[in-house]
């Protein structure tokens, strides 16, 4: 799906007619019978019902029709707010970031973002949460991406969720519950876990669960660096919690991966200082990140 599919549908929308719409975008008529067949395929529903006398929107159609004319709406805005601020915002951006963010594409946000500013320096701080929070109201960071996490209280600080991660445990081939897809987490409450460091906010969020089904967890090693833990797992050490992003990039012949019944969550946020009004750059820069955001739960 992209953004002229959207704008070619609305077109036959309006137009009530594949000749006419196909004028009105200077393409040919089978260009955009083959782009919108192609887009009806990729949603597995029909958007227009066409016979020899006319073309008739679906009722899958008009509800595309109104989350489509949306997007565009958003896109433009975000193009006329970037169009306004192109070639005047100089100076860096110090973004802190956890490890594991590229569930809410992370990346791409910040390649896009220094594609549309290219005058601009981007000076990303890799770190746990909370040592990024403190970064934050010290003000040594403008903006971070981290977890949110769920003991403390930050009144200066001003939290907006961005994205969803859920955690999986992985084991090692040789666990006696390596070949179960599904385990409930107090299964395991006999074993021993491999838990991040008391720094990442995941630590207590993973804790809580533990506590939630009943066991407080034998912890043989706490560790920071998602390779590292993965490779202790392998080797035996115990087990140990892991997003399922993280995962997805360790799997393989000697480890094995365990849902969890009970889904325990990882809410993603952006978080910036509420103790004063953000510099024209920070403003920029979260306008961007939302409406991006915003443009990719609408694809």
């Amino acid at each position: 799906m992209n953004l002229n599919q959207l704008q070619y549908v609305l077109q036959v929308a309006k137009n009530k007619s594949f000749s006419l719409a196909a004028e009105d975008l200077f393409i040919s008529q089978s260009t955009l019978s083959q782009q919108i067949m192609n887009l009806e395929n990729e949603l597995g529903t029909k958007l227009f019902v066409r016979t020899t006398r006319d073309v008739r929107i679906t009722d899958a159609g008009r509800a595309f029709v109104q989350e489509a004319a949306e997007i565009l709406r958003r896109t433009e805005g975000l193009r006329q707010s970037m169009s306004d601020y192109a070639g005047l915002l100089k100076g860096t951006l110090n973004i802190g970031a956890i490890n594991a963010l590229e569930t809410i594409h992370f990346s791409q946000i910040i390649t896009d973002f220094y594609s549309a500013f290219p005058q601009l320096t981007v000076n990303i701080v890799g770190n746990s949460s909370y040592p990024l929070l403190d970064a934050l109201e010290n003000r040594s960071l403008d903006i971070a991406f981290l977890t949110r996490p769920v003991k403390g209280s930050w009144p200066t600080l001003q939290f907006d969720s961005v994205g969803v991660d859920h955690y999986c445990l992985l084991v090692a081939k040789k666990h006696p519950l390596a070949d179960r897809k599904t385990v409930a987490l107090q299964e395991l409450k006999e074993d021993r876990f491999i838990l991040h460091q008391p720094t990442q906010a995941v630590s207590d969020i993973c804790l809580a669960a533990c506590e939630e089904a009943g066991f407080s967890p034998n912890i043989v090693c706490r560790n920071s660096a998602a390779p590292i833990s993965a490779n202790l797992v392998r080797a035996g050490l115990g087990v140990g919690f892991f997003t399922m992003e993280e995962s997805e990039g360790f799997l393989g012949p000697d480890l094995a991966r365990l849902t969890l019944k009970k889904p325990i969550r990882k809410e993603i946020v952006m978080v910036t200082p509420r103790t004063h009004e953000p510099s024209r750059l920070v403003g920029v820069f979260i306008d961007f990140v939302m409406h991006w955001l915003a443009a990719q739960d609408g694809d």
